[in-house]
C-alpha cells in the first residue's frame, strides 16, 4: 500500500517532505541490513527506496544505483543476504524507470548509463563464479547451500534484462545492439550462452535459470535495436549462429533437459531469424555460391554465412523433438525463411527444407496424445495451450509448409490417413487439410495456378474418403474429437463443394448430422451445416432431399415428445440448433412454389409438438416455481425462437406470385394456436424470455412476409396491445416498432390505419403511464430502462416511417411549441430531476434556458446547425461538453 502510495502522490509532496520520508525508509532499511533473517523487510524497503529513487530526479536516481553496485562489488566480504537485496533494488529500479514517460525516461536513463557499464561489466564475473560455487556445493551433496548461489544468479540475471530493457527511446527491447554489446563487454554474450543447459541443484531452478537467459538473449538477438557498424553486427551474429551449433548435441539429448535447451535453442535462432532473414537463413550471397556464379554487384554483397545450413539442420532436429513447447519455439524461424525469395536463398532452404518438416509435423505436433481420452481425464495437456498452439502457431507453420510443397503435402495427408491406426493420427490429418483450406481453395479455384488440377483431384480423393461410409477416414468418427474435426473440416471448404459439381455433397452433410451426435462435435457441425446449406441450397432443393434433412436433424436438435409428458430437454446449446434450422430455412426457399409450405411445416411441426407438449403438461410444474419451473420456461423460449428463426429465413426478394400464400404466413398461421395458448397462460405471461420470444415471432413474420402480412394486421395489433397491457412487455412495442417500418403509413385502408394509429396512442399511454407510477413510487428511471429505451423506439419509428400518424396522434401536445407556452413546455422537460444529467448536477438550468432559446428561435437554425445543436446539447448531461459550446450557435 504505501508503494502505490509513492508511485502515486509522491510529486504532490513539497521537497522537504520528499527528503524526509526518504530518509525514514532509509533508516528503516540501515536497520535491517545486518540481519539475514529480515529478508523480506529488506525486499519491501528496497522496493521503496528504488521507487524513491526514480522519483526524486535523475541525480538521487543514479546515486541510489551507485550505492547498490557498491553493494554487490564489496568483495568477499559481502554477505550473501546483502548481495540478494542488491540485485532485488537494481531490478526494481530498471522497473520504475521502465513505467516511466518517455522524457523522465530518457533522462533517469542517461543518468545511470555508467552504473549500467558497472552493472554488465560485474555480471561477467558474478555470474559464473556463482554458478560454480554452486555447482560445487551440489557436488558435495550441500544442496541447501547450492540453492543460495543458484538465487543470486537467478537473481543477477533478472537485475541484467531490467537494465537491458532500459532504452532510452522506449521504443526498443533492448538498450544496446548485439554488435555493441559484444564490443563493449566482450564475453556477456558468450557467459549467457553457457548457462543454456547448465545444471542446478534442482530441476526448477535449472529451467528458471535457462529460460530468463534465454528470454534476455532473445531480447538482445532478436529485432529490437541495430547498430551503425554493420560488420560489428554480422560478427555478433555469426558468433550467436556458432554458440548456438555448438549446443546441438545437448538439444538432441533426449528427455526434459535436452528439450529445455532445444526449446532455448529454437527461440532465440526465431529471434535471430526476425532480426535479420537474410544473414541467418541465406541471403543473396547464399544461391550465388550454391550456383558457383558471383553476385550481381562484383562480389560486393556479404558472403553468405557458412552456418546457415548447419542452424536450419539444426532446427529441424528440434521440430521432430516430440515436445510441443520446442516446435512453437522454432515456427517464426520457419516463417521468417519463407519471406526471402528463393533466388536469395540456398536451394537447400526452399522445397527440401519444408518437405523435411511434414513427417513431425503431420506425425505428432498435430495429432492428440496417443494416450488422450478426453479433456476431463488428460493430466499432462493443458487444453487451452493445446488449441492455441495448432490453431495459431501450427497453423501458420503448415500454410508456409503448404506454400512449399504443394501437392506433395495433400499426398503426405493421404499417406498418413490410410496407415493411421488410432483416431489421433487420422485426426491430426484431417485438422492439417483444414489448416491451409484458404490457400488451397485458392490454388484449386484459379486455372493459372500450376497444381490447380493436381490439388483438386487430390482434394476431391481425400473428401470422398472422409464423405463415404466405407472410407478410411469414416472408419474413425466414431470418435467426437475426429467427429468435430471433420465437420470444421467440411465448413471450411464449404466454398469449393458450392464451385464443385462432383463434390461429395451429400456424403459431407449425412457427416455433419452424424456429428450431431456428440457433444463435443456439436458446434462445428451445427456452424458447417449452416454454411454448407447456405452455399448449396440450390443443389438441394429436392423436396424428399429436404424432408430427409429436416427428419434427421430434428431428431438432434428437436426429439419428438413421449406420448403424454413433456418434450425432453434438449442440452445442445441454442444457438447452434439456430443454425441448423436457419441452413434448413435456406434450403427451402429455393423449391418450388409448391412445396415450399410443405416444406417449411414439415420444419416447424417438431417445434410445434414440443411447444404444445410443455403447454400441456408442464403447466403444473411451472406454476410451483423454482430452479424447475425456470428450466422448463426457458425451454418454452428456446422453441418459441427456433421458430423465429425459421420464419426469418423464409424471406424472399421481390413479390410473390399471384394466390401464392407466403411461406411466413403459413408457419404463422401453424403456430397461432400456441402462440396465443402462451400469451393467456399467466405463468406465461411473468417470464420475460417466454414473452420476447412471442414477440420474436411475430417481428420476423412481419419481416420475412411483409406485404402478404398485411391482411393481419389488425389481428396481430389487438393482439399485442393486449399483451402489453397485461404484462408491460418492452418486447410488444418492439412489433409495433415492426410494423411501423414494414407498413409505415398505411393508405386505402381507414379502418386499418384507426386501428395502427389507436394501437400506437394505447401503447404510448400505457407505458408512459407504468414509467409515471414507477417515478411516484421512487424508482429511478433506470430501473426501466428496456421499456424507456422500447418507448422511445417505437416513437422514433413512427415518426420516421409513419410521420403523418406521429404527428396527429396524442402522443404530442396539440398546442403549438412556440413562443411561450413551448418554451415554457421545452424547459419542464429537460429540467426534470428523472433525468440523469440533470439529477446529477451536469445540466444547469442555464443551460437548458439558451437551448430552449435556440431551438425555438425565429428564424430557425438550419438544419444542419440544428443538428449539430442537438449533439452539443446532449455532450453537457453525458459530461462530454460545456455551456461554451452553446455560444457559437448565438451568431
Amino acid at each position: 500500500m504505501l508503494l502505490s502510495k509513492v508511485r502515486a502522490d509522491w510529486h504532490k509532496l513539497s521537497a522537504e517532505q520528499q527528503s524526509h520520508i526518504g530518509t525514514v525508509i532509509s533508516n528503516k532499511f540501515q536497520l535491517f541490513v545486518s540481519q539475514a533473517q529480515a529478508k523480506l523487510a529488506l525486499q519491501r524497503l528496497g522496493l521503496l527506496l528504488a521507487a524513491v529513487a526514480s522519483l526524486s530526479g535523475p541525480q538521487a536516481c543514479a546515486t541510489f544505483a551507485g550505492q547498490c553496485v557498491g553493494m554487490l562489488s564489496g568483495g568477499e566480504g559481502v554477505q550473501h543476504h546483502m548481495s540478494e537485496c542488491a540485485l532485488s533494488m537494481l531490478t526494481a529500479l530498471a522497473e520504475e524507470v521502465n513505467n516511466m514517460d518517455r522524457g523522465r525516461r530518457r533522462d533517469l536513463v542517461s543518468a545511470t548509463s555508467s552504473q549500467w557499464g558497472d552493472i554488465a561489466g560485474l555480471a561477467r564475473g558474478f555470474i559464473p563464479e556463482q554458478m560454480a560455487a554452486g555447482a560445487a556445493l551440489a557436488a558435495q551433496q550441500q544442496h541447501t547451500e547450492a540453492s543460495g548461489y543458484y538465487g543470486l544468479v537467478h537473481g543477477a540475471l533478472l537485475c541484467l534484462q531490467g537494465w537491458l530493457r532500459m532504452s532510452a527511446d522506449a521504443s526498443s527491447s533492448c538498450r544496446m545492439s548485439p554488435g555493441q554489446l559484444a564490443a563493449s563487454h566482450p564475453t556477456l554474450l558468450s557467459c549467457l550462452f553457457s548457462l543454456l543447459g547448465a545444471t542446478a541443484a534442482e530441476a526448477v531452478t535449472a529451467e528458471r535459470i535457462e529460460g530468463l537467459a534465454c528470454e534476455i538473449l532473445c531480447d538482445v538477438l532478436g529485432p529490437g535495436t541495430y547498430g551503425e557498424d554493420s560488420q560489428q553486427e554480422r560478427t555478433a551474429v555469426d558468433a550467436a549462429v556458432a554458440a548456438l551449433l555448438s549446443l546441438r548435441d545437448v538439444a538432441l539429448t533426449p528427455g526434459p533437459a535436452g528439450a529445455g535447451v532445444a526449446r532455448c535453442v529454437a527461440s532465440i535462432a526465431s529471434a535471430l531469424a526476425q532480426r535479420d532473414t537474410s544473414l541467418v537463413c541465406g541471403g543473396a550471397a547464399a544461391a550465388a555460391t550454391a550456383n558457383g556464379t558471383s553476385s550481381s554487384n562484383g562480389g560486393a554483397a556479404p558472403a553468405a554465412s557458412l552456418n546457415v545450413l548447419p542452424l536450419a539442420e539444426l532446427l529441424l532436429h528440434c521440430v521432430s523433438r516430440p515436445e510441443r513447447a520446442v516446435c512453437e519455439a522454432a515456427v517464426e524461424y520457419f516463417v521468417c525463411a519463407n519471406t526471402l525469395p528463393l533466388e536469395q536463398r540456398h536451394p537447400q532452404m526452399g522445397g527440401p527444407l519444408y518437405a523435411s518438416l511434414l513427417g513431425p509435423l503431420l506425425g505428432w505436433h498435430s495429432c492428440y496424445s496417443s494416450s488422450f481420452v478426453s479433456w476431463n481425464e488428460e493430466l499432462d495437456e493443458d487444453e487451452e495451450a493445446f488449441y492455441r498452439f495448432r490453431d495459431q502457431s501450427l497453423t501458420d507453420l503448415l500454410e508456409t509448409v503448404f506454400l512449399m510443397t504443394g501437392p506433395a503435402y495433400l499426398q503426405q495427408l493421404q499417406e498418413r490417413i490410410a496407415a493411421a491406426a488410432a483416431w489421433q493420427q487420422a485426426e491430426g490429418a484431417l485438422f492439417c487439410l483444414k489448416a491451409v483450406a484458404d490457400m488451397l481453395r485458392g490454388q484449386v479455384a484459379s486455372p493459372s495456378h500450376p497444381h490447380a488440377q493436381q490439388n483438386s483431384e487430390l482434394l476431391r480423393a481425400l473428401f470422398e474418403d472422409l464423405c463415404s461410409p466405407s472410407g478410411r477416414s469414416a472408419a474413425f468418427l466414431s470418435n467426437p474429437y475426429t467427429c468435430a474435426t471433420a465437420a470444421a473440416l467440411v465448413g471450411a471448404y464449404a466454398p469449393w463443394f458450392e464451385s464443385t459439381p462432383a463434390a461429395p455433397l451429400e456424403g459431407a452433410l449425412r457427416l455433419l448430422l452424424h456429428a450431431l451426435c456428440f457433444e463435443h462435435s456439436w458446434h462445428a457441425a451445427a456452424r458447417a451445416f449452416k454454411v454448407l446449406c447456405m452455399r448449396c441450397a440450390a443443389r438441394l432443393c429436392s423436396a424428399p432431399v429436404v424432408q430427409s434433412l429436416a427428419a434427421v436433424a430434428a431428431s438432434a436438435i428437436a426429439p419428438a415428445p413421449l406420448a403424454g409428458q413433456v418434450a425432453s430437454y434438449v442440452a445442445m446449446p441454442l444457438e447452434d440448433r439456430q443454425a441448423i434450422v436457419e441452413g434448413l430455412a435456406r434450403v427451402v426457399t429455393f423449391l418450388g412454389p409448391q412445396d415450399v409450405n410443405d416444406s417449411a411445416l414439415n420444419i416447424q411441426q417438431p417445434h410445434l409438438a414440443r411447444t404444445q407438449s410443455i403447454i400441456s403438461h408442464g403447466s403444473s410444474t411451472a406454476a410451483q416455481g423454482g430452479a424447475a419451473a425456470k428450466q422448463l420456461l426457458q425451454h418454452l423460449a428456446d422453441e418459441l425462437q427456433l421458430m423465429a428463426v425459421l420464419i426469418k429465413g423464409m424471406e424472399f426478394p421481390g413479390q410473390p406470385p399471384p394466390a401464392f400464400v407466403h411461406p411466413a404466413m403459413k408457419l404463422l398461421e401453424a403456430a397461432w394456436p400456441v402462440l396465443s395458448a402462451v400469451a393467456d397462460a399467466p405463468v406465461c405471461r411473468q417470464d420475460r424470455p417466454v414473452l420476447e420470444a412471442v414477440c420474436e415471432v411475430h417481428k420476423r413474420a412481419l419481416q420475412a412476409a411483409r406485404g402478404s402480412a398485411k391482411p393481419l394486421l389488425p389481428t396481430l395489433l389487438t393482439a399485442v396491445g393486449e399483451l402489453f397491457t397485461a404484462t408491460q412487455q418492452p418486447a410488444c412495442l418492439d412489433v409495433l416498432s415492426t410494423i411501423s417500418e414494414v407498413f409505415g403509413e398505411v393508405k386505402n385502408a381507414p379502418e386499418l390505419a384507426a386501428a395502427q394509429k389507436q394501437s400506437f396512442e394505447g401503447a404510448v399511454a400505457a407505458a408512459s403511464a407504468v414509467l409515471m407510477q414507477r417515478s411516484a413510487a421512487s424508482q429511478s428511471l433506470s430501473a426501466s430502462g428496456d421499456l424507456l429505451r422500447s418507448l422511445l423506439a417505437v416513437a422514433d419509428a413512427h415518426l420516421v416511417f409513419a410521420r403523418e400518424l406521429f404527428v396527429t396522434s396524442s402522443v404530442l401536445p396539440q398546442e403549438q411549441l412556440t413562443g411561450e407556452s413551448g418554451r415554457q413546455w421545452l424547459l419542464a422537460a429537460l429540467q426534470s430531476q428523472q433525468l440523469p444529467g440533470m439529477s446529477a448536477g451536469l445540466l444547469k438550468p442555464a443551460d437548458c434556458e439558451a437551448f430552449a432559446k435556440l431551438a425555438l428561435r425565429q428564424p430557425p437554425l438550419s438544419r444542419g446547425r440544428f443538428d449539430a445543436l442537438l449533439m452539443d446539447f446532449a455532450a453537457i448531461p453525458r459530461g462530454e461538453g460545456s455551456s461554451d459550446a452553446l455560444l457559437a450557435y448565438e451568431l
